[in-house]
């Protein structure tokens, strides 16, 4: 019997409560986040419904599940934030089936692509910006890393360069200014702590140009290959 487990398995069944559970059945001590806390980050849509009770900001986002996605809906969206917008699974890990999408003649073709990989799917206005991550270990004492920032000469930090870094470099710490990266750690460590988060985390955010704060996602077992950035 293994003294204890490090579930290093992001995205689906590793990242979203499943393993957490089986481990739990078995009785076997596991290093990372519980059930519930997995299961929440993982469901983007409820994450973000719960970060916005901390006063905590997301990007506009409309829900849409594979029997509920009236075209209606789908253009007061657009009618109401514009191109560009992403288009991704509810609950996927590792950008998998995330689309960039700047006119309508690619909508339903993202669509179809998001819901390969799931019953429910996120339509989300398009932050300009730069994405910020933020590292946290810890349980009743928590460490806070120095935030990263992510440069792509293109497009955005989809599977392929989040894996190989083809055109993305990661900056470690970010260009901020003290008080923005004070502000974006209290955030990170607001939701660890309310969300029950345990062992490691991290939190990902959009930065604009004016300084305006917003949550994209958390991962709860973050990638440990050597590109990645915990």
């Amino acid at each position: 019997v293994p003294d204890v487990l490090f579930p290093v398995l992001h995205g689906k069944y590793g990242e979203d409560g499943c393993i957490q559970g089986l481990l739990e059945l078995m009785n076997l001590p596991y290093v990372g986040c519980h059930v519930a806390a997995s299961a929440l980050c993982m469901n983007k849509w409820l994450l973000h419904q719960l970060a916005d009770t901390m006063g905590i900001a997301s990007a506009p986002t409309l829900l849409l599940s594979r029997y509920e996605n009236d075209p209606a809906t789908i253009d007061r969206f657009i009618q109401d934030h514009g191109f560009p917008i992403f288009i991704k699974p509810n609950e996927a890990g590792s950008s998998k089936g995330i689309t960039k999408v700047t006119d309508k003649t690619a909508l339903q073709s993202a669509l179809t692509t998001a819901f390969a990989y799931g019953s429910t799917v996120l339509i989300q206005k398009a932050i300009a910006g730069i994405e910020i991550g933020c590292g946290i270990l810890g349980n009743e004492q928590l460490t806070i890393g120095a935030c990263d920032a992510i440069s792509l000469v293109d497009g955005f930090f989809d599977f392929e360069e989040k894996y190989q870094l083809i055109s993305a470099t990661i900056t470690v710490p970010a260009p901020l200014p003290l008080a923005l990266e004070s502000q974006i750690k209290e955030q990170a460590q607001l939701l660890y702590r309310n969300l029950g988060l345990t062992g490691l985390a991290r939190i990902d955010f959009f930065v604009t140009n004016q300084g305006a704060i917003y949550l994209n996602e958390i991962n709860t077992m973050p990638g440990f290959t050597g590109h990645s950035r915990y």
